[in-house]
């Protein structure tokens, strides 16, 4: 429905802006009380930390270099490894994938029964949407 009266447009028109400055008030204080909550429980978590987080912070390449020239002094090693681990690299391939399609399937259906024009049981939409 559009106003034709100028008047009916103004209001329509103040009403949006009150709107929309509204709403980002209130995401403004949404991001304030995350930011507080996540740098309070940052906080927290450093307190109870074995080690501070800022502390160990030059550590933070350790676990990758640890584990690359794990790799690098066992590659010769390879070939044989890849024999012995292809079946259960296969089998967990499969198993993903077989997954993916079945919550696939179940998606389409809970799709379907969640559409209004094909829903075959119209009080259980909002069940089917959750």
């Amino acid at each position: 429905m559009v106003a034709s009266h100028p008047a009916e447009q103004s209001r329509l028109k103040s009403d949006y802006v009150r709107l929309v400055q509204s709403r980002r008030v209130y995401s403004g204080l949404l991001l304030l009380i995350f930011l507080a909550l996540l740098i309070g429980g940052f906080d927290l978590a450093d307190t109870r930390n074995a080690g501070g987080f800022w502390d160990g912070l030059h550590r933070l390449g350790d676990f990758p270099d640890e584990v690359l020239s794990e790799a690098w002094r066992k590659a010769a090693g390879l070939p044989q490894l890849l024999v012995k681990y292809l079946p259960s690299l296969l089998e967990t391939i499969n198993i993903a994938g077989a997954s993916t399609l079945i919550g696939a399937v179940v998606a389409m259906v809970l799709a379907l029964l969640s559409t209004r024009g094909m829903a075959r049981w119209p009080h259980l939409i909002p069940l089917f949407r959750r």
